[in-house]
């Protein structure tokens, strides 16, 4: 076992935070981190080296492969778990939309007019509709704005639709 997983499966052991699943996910996340850092050429590492050009790497790794946001969003709050328990929480930023990280399929396909702001180019996802039980406020491009608008006027709440319907799947050919 190479010095990184082996430290991060102390950090693990040592902070039983979440359920028995969430450990398990959490830690087989962790290692597989330390695995692909060690496959980029960062060798040598420790528990306590993580740093910001580590986070970034990995970021920019999992980017150039066909994950889904939901997978993405899983590694990051992992990541972010580990930076809170090694006390080093500026290495990582607050925000998945800094590093281009999408929403979940069903915020999207979920999305009402009610939760857009096309002035402040700014849309925001219910606690209740958020896996974390948070709100999500989601900072909109001028690319997103751009699409939103084309959906204007299709449906009465729903920002997409299909047939007057709300689109519930992403794989549909109303999109």
């Amino acid at each position: 076992m190479k010095d990184l997983n082996f430290d991060f499966k102390e950090i693990c052991d040592h902070n039983r935070d979440g359920s028995f699943a969430t450990q398990a996910d959490r830690r087989n996340i962790l290692d597989l981190v330390a695995n692909q850092l060690h496959e980029m050429g960062y060798r040598h590492m420790r528990g306590s080296s993580p740093k910001t050009k580590h986070v970034d790497a990995l970021v920019t790794h999992w980017k150039a492969q066909p994950l889904s946001t939901g997978t993405f969003k899983n590694r990051m709050a992992a990541l972010r778990w580990l930076v809170s328990k090694l006390g080093k929480n500026g290495i990582i930023k607050a925000d998945n939309a800094a590093y281009g990280i999408g929403l979940r399929a069903s915020n999207v396909t979920g999305l009402e007019w009610s939760q857009v702001d096309l002035v402040r180019r700014l849309a925001w996802v219910h606690p209740d509709q958020a896996k974390a039980r948070k709100a999500i406020p989601v900072p909109l491009n001028a690319e997103a704005v751009g699409i939103i608008r084309q959906w204007l006027g299709r449906h009465m709440t729903h920002v997409f639709s299909y047939h007057g319907k709300p689109i519930t799947q992403v794989s549909t050919k109303a999109w």
